[in-house]
């Protein structure tokens, strides 16, 4: 379906701007077998972005403290908010410093049951405003240290590196510069 551009390749604003190309597509049996993936990686599940988990994030960015599972700032794609978001700390082991993905379900299933999730790969710098990061701008980066880590769970059945879309420049909905090869992993899960 990618292939027939049929899907959005690229994560949007609230305003629907275009923003990452997604770097990882992923076939898995449910959010379940996604997040048990993940787990197996090292990688937390972030919490959802609420006013309980904001007030937390505020509070450990401004004592520069850990949160694991701190939450990731609302993305959309195809008009949706992400419906799953991981993160794995860096050695600092602080909020302000981290790995991060956001995954989408799309509507699209295998015949063997399996649904196609979509996602965008960053590494956050520091913390500005407060509430969101700054991310590093070489975003290829984070997609490759993100899939070695993926390749330690032993779940993945298979994988290819495509190329989605071409080189690409662009800014983020926090004004943040990123630079892409425009290519994607694509990973089916045993």
């Amino acid at each position: 379906e990618y292939k027939k551009n049929s899907l959005p390749k690229y994560s949007e604003t609230l305003r629907g701007n275009r923003q990452e190309p997604m770097s990882f597509l992923i076939l898995a049996k449910n959010d379940n077998e996604l997040v048990k993936f993940f787990k197996k990686s090292a990688w937390y599940e972030a919490d959802y972005f609420n006013r309980y988990s904001l007030l937390k994030l505020v509070e450990t960015s401004a004592l520069n403290k850990s949160y694991l599972t701190g939450p990731v700032t609302p993305s959309f794609w195809n008009s949706n908010v992400h419906d799953l978001s991981f993160q794995k700390p860096t050695p600092k082991n602080t909020i302000r410093e981290r790995h991060h993905v956001r995954f989408w379900k799309t509507n699209i299933f295998t015949i063997f049951g399996k649904r196609l999730y979509v996602g965008t790969a960053s590494y956050d710098t520091r913390i500005k405003w407060l509430i969101t990061h700054k991310i590093d701008p070489n975003i290829d980066a984070e997609r490759e240290y993100l899939f070695k880590d993926l390749l330690k769970s032993g779940m993945i059945l298979d994988y290819q590196k495509i190329q989605l879309v071409g080189k690409t420049t662009g800014i983020n909905f926090a004004g943040d510069v990123f630079y892409t090869d425009g290519k994607a992993y694509f990973i089916e899960l045993n």
